[in-house]
């Protein structure tokens, strides 16, 4: 099964507007709902970083091991960025079918065609 990813290459601005961007993220105080979207938005490569990140996937991993949920269920996943948690609980048997929500239209885009290619039925919702 192939899993989409978000592009991996050179970032728009730079590497200092990055770091500016990431500092921003970092330093803000608050928030608002559009604001965390766009800059998830604007994350062009976040499924090839966590990819090489042991704590992304081990999450999954120690989820699974506690998991009480039944098998075969029609799930909610809250922030469900490219929808790697959904496809991983799938793939294990405990999701059927699933509704993402994320702050991110272009990760719930993503999600959305991982999902479709693994034959999950799903809804989509930006909230």
């Amino acid at each position: 099964m192939k899993i989409r990813r978000m592009s991996k290459g050179i970032h728009p601005g730079g590497m200092w507007a990055r770091t500016r961007k990431e500092w921003d993220y970092i330093t803000r105080k608050t928030w608002t709902y559009e604001e965390v979207g766009a800059h998830w938005d604007e994350t062009e490569d976040y499924d090839d970083i966590n990819a090489e990140t042991y704590s992304y996937f081990r999450r999954f991993i120690d989820g699974l091991d506690a998991c009480t949920l039944g098998e075969n269920l029609r799930v909610l996943d809250i922030c469900c960025r490219t929808g790697n948690g959904t496809l991983y609980f799938h793939q294990h048997g405990h999701v059927r079918e699933a509704v993402c929500v994320d702050v991110s239209p272009r990760f719930l885009d993503i999600a959305s065609e991982n999902l479709k290619q693994a034959g999950i039925p799903h809804e989509t919702r930006h909230e």
